[in-house]
């Protein structure tokens, strides 16, 4: 064997090894479907027979052909569904249904649920939330990302039942294995956007996981870009198996070119004076000129969370000047909608969102 093609065959052994050892990710691809008359599923929160049995602890494992009923009659029957080769299931049955699976653990422990295109899921028995937005693998840069849903769920050893509503024609499930402990969700970040020149004194929101079955106090989210002095954001409690969007302080000398600035987040836990480091990670802020299309955040007065707006300012003011809200559908992020007009030189366009 030629030394070059030794070489080559231990970079492909190493680059495979790599990938076995990163498989922590298990894809759902066979299940049970269930299609509703529409009578009997108008939204997740309307009664229906399959949750009515859930919710009153009769709740049968289906087998294929079940029939359920209500009142004596037939509402739907338990077919076979398979994905296709990403793991995606679509199919128009998907539609006012539930998605059955049968999840085998060898071991007792805690797991990170993600799922795309549900309304939401019983694990178990237990509801927790969907993701009725998310609906591909992969975003442009600019496009509003719907892949932040990631909740913890206790697994069982043996065989564990999640069961899917949908109202879509479309769902994916996977199932992260290996992810521990307290865990900063960046998919779901919320900050603004810095102005040259201008003092950066805002809030930021980070959602953080709690891959475990302890209940955490005394915390505080810390944050430093480069020389700057540390601030720091209490966290009262994170309770087990949650997630909790944490807001977190943005003070930061001011900045006199665009581009961008790194900021440093901590979540930390303060005992006797001490900080013990729970968890970290870097994210990016954008550097941009006032005139700039740009977000804002602010501290909502309804609940305390972070809240963001866009803001398209006006270019050549010749008047006091007016202000235009626009609001945006389903689906669509503030920064895009306001991005989506032209500066105007009578007036601010300004996105509100989630408010």
């Amino acid at each position: 064997m030629s030394k070059s093609i030794f070489i080559f065959l231990s970079i492909l052994f190493v680059a495979y090894s790599v990938n076995c050892q990163t498989t922590d990710i298990e894809i759902l691809k066979s299940g049970l479907v269930i299609k509703l008359d529409r009578s009997q599923n108008r939204g997740i929160i309307s009664p229906n027979a399959v949750v009515a049995s859930v919710e009153t602890g009769n709740w049968e494992t289906p087998s294929e052909n079940d029939k359920v009923y209500s009142n004596d009659k037939v509402v739907g029957i338990w077919r076979k569904i398979t994905s296709d080769d990403n793991g995606w299931f679509r199919s128009d049955s998907l539609w006012n249904a539930f998605v059955y699976f049968n999840y085998k653990s060898d071991k007792e422990g805690i797991a990170i649920l993600e799922a795309m295109g549900n309304e939401m899921v019983y694990v178990n028995g237990v509801a927790r939330s969907g993701n009725p937005y998310g609906y591909q693998d992969t975003y442009e840069e600019w496009a509003p990302r719907f892949d932040y849903s990631l909740i913890p769920v206790k697994l069982k050893k043996g065989n564990n039942e999640f069961l899917f509503a949908c109202n879509r024609s479309l769902l994916k499930v996977k199932i992260h294995t290996n992810k521990k402990g307290l865990i900063f969700n960046n998919n779901d970040l919320t900050v603004p956007d810095l102005i040259v020149n201008e003092k950066v004194d805002t809030y930021g929101a980070l959602p953080i996981i709690n891959a475990t079955e302890n209940y955490y106090k005394n915390l505080a989210i810390k944050t430093w870009a480069g020389n700057s002095e540390p601030e720091l954001y209490p966290v009262k409690e994170i309770a087990p198996l949650s997630v909790l969007k944490i807001p977190f302080l943005i003070k930061l000398p001011t900045s006199t070119d665009t581009g961008k600035v790194t900021l440093n987040l901590e979540l930390v836990k303060i005992k006797n004076g001490k900080e013990e480091s729970l968890s970290a990670t870097p994210i990016d802020l954008k550097v941009l000129f006032p005139e700039e299309k740009h977000k804002e955040t602010f501290i909502s007065e309804i609940d305390g969370s972070v809240q963001y707006y866009a803001v398209n300012p006006p270019v050549n003011l010749k008047d006091k000047p007016a202000l235009f809200l626009s609001l945006h559908g389903a689906g669509v992020e503030a920064i895009n909608q306001a991005q989506a007009y032209d500066h105007k030189n009578w007036g601010y366009i300004v996105a509100p969102t989630n408010r």
